[in-house]
């Protein structure tokens, strides 16, 4: 595996850039590739001639980089969503009456000190009650993952927020 790792590396990253056009995100994408290929060979994958396997990376790098770019653009459409919606204050994206508007603010801010994404499938869930597996498909992932950035949401909010009474 080693080898594979040094001989195809640079190219897999090369090509990832030309896709993604960011260094850091086709690293990603390679090293995804490579821990996709570990994974299937332990699986028991096998391939008849390095041709075949020099296509299998190649088709899976570029596979994941797509997967990467749609992945950017539904996190840059859920932004312009949550931009887009009054003054930018969290009672804008539940329902009225819910949260006094004195913790708005402390609200947007303790969501702003989160990942984007565990804010956002928090929001989601939480906040419009929308079942895990329509945030999956509205954020391209998978219900599993949404559920575990909710959680996560909400436990890095407990965090932000104390375990004070006032809250």
């Amino acid at each position: 595996m080693e080898e594979l790792y040094r001989r195809y590396w640079r190219a897999l990253v090369a090509d990832a850039m030309r896709r993604l056009g960011d260094r850091s995100l086709a690293e990603d994408c390679a090293q995804e590739t490579f821990l996709f290929l570990i994974e299937r060979m332990s699986e028991g994958m096998e391939f008849e001639n390095e041709f075949k396997l020099v296509g299998f990376l190649y088709r899976t790098n570029h596979n994941i980089a797509r997967h990467m770019l749609r992945d950017i653009a539904n996190e840059n459409d859920v932004a312009e969503e949550l931009a887009k919606s009054k003054s930018g204050t969290t009672h804008a994206y539940v329902e009225e009456g819910v949260i006094a508007e004195e913790m708005a603010d402390l609200l947007d801010e303790a969501l702003r000190s989160i990942p984007f994404h565990h804010a956002v499938a928090t929001i989601f869930h939480i906040g419009y009650n929308v079942p895990y597996s329509d945030v999956a498909d509205k954020l391209g992932g998978s219900k599993e993952a949404m559920r575990k950035y909710s959680t996560r949401g909400l436990l890095e909010l407990r965090e932000h927020f104390g375990d004070e009474e006032k809250y």
